[in-house]
């Protein structure tokens, strides 16, 4: 699996990843329904600066498709946090890919002077829930329909020990 920060031309392996979602996948990520991404979406996305906004991409290097992707946007206000958020394609959900994705993306993320990431997650996603369950720092928040987990972010953080099957 190959694992790299996203790049302006990599919109076409976005596209790719969500056409993949299902659209129970989509509205988890988004919180919305979505039936494509749009231009500017693709722009955001892909265009970031490596420091207050990142991504990482997941390629096959078999077939050459993107199966994942994870980001964080600093938060203006307070510049030592970013929200965090995480989309991998069905198909490979439950296989540790989003723990490959969020160990690389922690790394990068302290490396810019990130010290925790926000996760908002739907109170009834129980994937994500389980996701984050190792990580996050003391008892959820509820903030409407989601939940606000803190993860404070530690030199070498592994976000593997909750894998049940691995990433090939």
């Amino acid at each position: 699996m190959e694992l790299r920060p996203i790049a302006p031309e990599d919109k076409p392996l976005l596209r790719g990843i969500f056409q993949r979602l299902s659209g129970e996948s989509r509205y988890r990520r988004f919180s919305m329904r979505l039936r494509e991404l749009s231009p500017t979406m693709l722009a955001y996305f892909t265009e970031v600066d490596h420091s207050d906004r990142e991504a990482i991409i997941a390629i096959c290097p078999d077939s050459g498709e993107a199966l994942g992707v994870a980001r964080y946007v600093r938060l203006s206000d307070h510049p030592e946090a970013a929200e965090v958020a995480v989309a991998v394609v069905d198909d490979w959900q439950g296989r540790g890919l989003a723990h490959a994705l969020l160990t690389e993306l922690s790394d990068r993320a302290q490396r810019a002077g990130v010290e925790r990431f926000i996760a908002l997650v739907q109170t009834d996603n129980r994937n994500a829930l389980a996701l984050f369950a190792g990580v996050a720092n003391g008892t959820p928040q509820l903030v409407g329909p989601n939940f606000h987990l803190v993860i404070e972010l530690q030199p070498g953080m592994d976000w593997s020990s909750r894998r049940r099957k691995p990433v090939r």
